[in-house]
């Protein structure tokens, strides 16, 4: 299960044995993120960047890594106790994104929406940088019927919906996370 305030940052460099850097980033994805398999091709000159922000409910993660295949599987799924809804957006790379039978092709700026509930993969085809943003299903399941019918299909950050999201990085998020509450 994702517990971002266990993992607010982790950064691998080529200074750690392989075996370790490869440990340390599977761990550090699934506690951020949700049970996944991660399988990276090439591990030789990996290295990583994961960090974790709650925001309220939402949870905000930053990945930066190379090329990597990632799933989703039934048997992770029934491992995990939440339901997340979960909307990505590829800041750099390219990336392609499967879920309920459909195929995205992302570039930087597109979104994705997909559910932790049923099984889903990103082939990472290069070096990547990818927020995503993580709701729990309960807070908003009931406003959001049909979201099944969105998943795995890529939404441009140029333009329509994901234009929205111009401007808004997962920095910005970060910052307003981290700020102090108006008191009264």
């Amino acid at each position: 299960m994702a517990d971002p305030d266990l993992l607010a940052e982790v950064r691998l460099g080529r200074t750690m044995p392989v075996r370790d850097r490869l440990a340390i980033y599977r761990d550090a994805v699934c506690r951020s993120l949700v049970s996944l398999s991660v399988d990276i091709p090439d591990s030789e000159g990996f290295t990583a960047c994961v960090r974790a922000t709650p925001l309220g409910v939402l949870r905000i993660t930053e990945v930066k890594s190379q090329s990597q295949i990632v799933h989703r599987t039934s048997r992770l799924i029934a491992a995990d106790d939440e339901r997340y809804l979960k909307v990505g957006m590829l800041l750099t790379g390219r990336c392609v994104v499967t879920q309920h039978g459909r195929e995205a092709v992302l570039g930087a700026g597109d979104l994705v929406c997909y559910d932790t509930a049923a099984p889903y993969g990103f082939w990472m085809q290069s070096p990547f940088a990818l927020a995503v943003f993580m709701l729990p299903a309960t807070h908003v399941e009931h406003r959001l019927r049909g979201f099944d019918q969105v998943t795995a299909t890529a939404f441009s950050g140029r333009e329509g919906v994901g234009a929205a999201r111009r401007g808004i990085t997962p920095r910005e998020f970060r910052a307003l996370a981290l700020r102090p509450q108006d008191a009264g």
